[in-house]
């Protein structure tokens, strides 16, 4: 997924007026390129007093975190053909109910699930999986499935 500079620094305004629950479609997957943990990893040749500076703010992951803790809040999961590595943490899917005749033909099939990052994802009160399959014509229609953390 490509980064949206800022996206984690702006996001933590997001859910401080919020009273009721939120639900963020984003997977924070990768660490914020703005966070200034990051400046001074990135740019090792800041002047002393600049990383001095930088150094007194907390991370974005931490800011953000901090404010979904504040309201329930679900982020998302992206489910990939691909191989990642397994969170630590297992995944306990909804319960899926059945009638009529047998849906396996028509469902995708997936070998992971792309997370948020470890310290945004325990902040939160669950994940849900969010989907996008094109069909013959590349038109997407978007699939949601339900799974807590």
């Amino acid at each position: 997924m490509a980064a949206d500079p800022g996206r984690q620094t702006r996001a933590p305004q997001l859910p401080r007026g919020i009273r009721a629950f939120l639900g963020i479609d984003i997977v924070f997957a990768e660490r914020d390129r703005l966070s200034p943990p990051e400046i001074v990893r990135e740019l090792p040749d800041l002047p002393a007093s600049l990383v001095e500076g930088l150094a007194q703010l907390p991370p974005s992951e931490r800011e953000l975190a901090e404010a979904m803790r504040a309201v329930p809040t679900v982020l998302a999961l992206v489910p990939s053909r691909e191989n990642t590595t397994p969170s630590s943490d297992p995944l306990h899917p909804a319960p899926i109910r059945q009638a009529g005749g047998d849906p396996t033909p028509f469902l995708m099939n997936y070998k992971s699930l792309l997370r948020s990052l470890p310290e945004l994802a325990s902040a939160t009160q669950g994940a849900g999986a969010i989907a996008a399959e094109p069909d013959e014509d590349w038109h997407c229609a978007a699939r949601r499935s339900r799974g807590e953390s």
